[in-house]
């Protein structure tokens, strides 16, 4: 269930005086209503509702990242408000003020109106789907950088745990390797990196037991699985 925070409650009371204030400026000067006026008035409505749902749609964006990638659908959609209000308002002011013979038949704003309407569906779609393939790359990027950056973290961490100065050494060293390691993982290093993972916890495993030989010997092995990985990967670019 999403909860609505203090900023979402503000954008949602900006928006009821919006729709009080058109109601108002409907309803409350002298209009005949009739058919030209409810055309006006209708696609006036139809555009507040739109922007407050595209709106609350990009303050509900999970996290910072994910409402930056929305700020285009704010932007298409308040062009739409605008433009569409301007329009409305003319069409009720023109329809609505006495004319009795208009020299363009409603049914002219109806078109008009769907067409505006239907450009800013389209935009909103083609934007969102632009935006939902930009947050499918980065979360694919962040998922194929998570091992380098979790690997050198882990070794960060035994080495701050080791107090056998030769071991430590070595483990810095293979935490620098692991640093200046290629970020991107990929498909072809995919067994590899298995075999680096399961090495990494028996590593794990043999500092808890000060097994200083055995983890010498893993440090090792390590380093040259990173050297392969990284010569891998060079290769398949």
């Amino acid at each position: 269930m999403m909860l609505v925070n203090n900023n979402q409650k503000r954008l949602l009371l900006i928006y009821c005086i919006f729709l009080v204030v058109y109601n108002v400026i409907a309803f409350v000067l002298p209009f005949q209503r009739e058919s030209g006026f409810w055309t006006g008035y209708v696609f006036g409505l139809v555009a507040i509702v739109l922007a407050t749902l595209v709106c609350l749609f990009t303050a509900f964006g999970k996290d910072l990242q994910s409402k930056f990638f929305r700020i285009p659908l704010v932007k298409l959609v308040w062009r739409f408000f605008v433009i569409q209000l301007v329009l409305s308002f003319l069409e009720m002011i023109y329809y609505g003020t006495g004319n009795a013979s208009p020299a363009i038949p409603y049914q002219f704003a109806i078109v008009i109106n769907v067409i505006v309407l239907a450009v800013c569906l389209i935009g909103l779609i083609g934007v969102n789907a632009g935006r939902e393939n930009i947050e499918f790359v980065d979360l694919s990027v962040k998922e194929k950088t998570s091992f380098a950056k979790s690997s050198k973290l882990e070794i960060d961490d035994y080495i701050a745990r080791i107090s056998d100065a030769n071991l430590k050494k070595k483990m810095i060293s293979l935490s620098e390797i692991i640093r200046f390691s290629d970020p991107v993982s990929n498909d072809k290093v995919a067994d590899l990196e298995s075999i680096i993972t399961v090495k990494t916890t028996l590593l794990s495993e043999s500092i808890e037991i000060a097994e200083i030989e055995t983890t010498m010997t893993l440090c090792d092995e390590l380093q040259k699985h990173w050297a392969e990985r990284n010569r891998m990967i060079k290769a398949s670019k």
